[in-house]
């Protein structure tokens, strides 16, 4: 599990390597976020207001073509247990391009991740190093 971000100060997660985290996308289409290439972990939850304002600038980052060559992209849609329910069609109406993966209602993923609020982004290195 990464570490907490504190309120202040240095990343404590720089240089740590990430869990491997394994799941299932809404399909049951299994997700995973390994070490392999360099990867950017977008953590979002549906009824996030910031969420909402970043999804589009993400798929439009997409769409322009922005991305950085080789770097896999992919979706946690975690705190799935408020309003605007499910998560699911947000994502798809938003037209969210990468793989997203369900997180479950004790929100594993997230708290692997030291989630600290909405949204999170987490980039790691081909070797699974923030």
């Amino acid at each position: 599990m990464l570490p907490s971000l504190p309120d202040a100060g240095s990343d404590p997660d720089i240089g740590f390597t990430a869990d491997t985290l394994t799941g299932r996308s809404f399909d049951g289409t299994p997700v995973s976020v390994h070490p392999g290439a360099p990867t950017l972990v977008v953590v979002v939850a549906h009824w996030c207001a910031h969420c909402q304002r970043e999804v589009p600038r993400l798929v439009e980052w997409n769409t322009d073509g922005d991305v950085p060559y080789g770097l896999t992209v992919i979706g946690v849609a975690t705190a799935a247990d408020r309003p605007n329910y499910p998560p699911s069609s947000w994502l798809a109406d938003a037209r969210f391009p990468w793989p997203v993966m369900a997180d479950n209602s004790t929100h594993d993923a997230a708290d692997a991740l030291g989630l600290p609020g909405f949204p999170y982004f987490v980039l790691l290195d081909a070797d699974g190093k923030v």
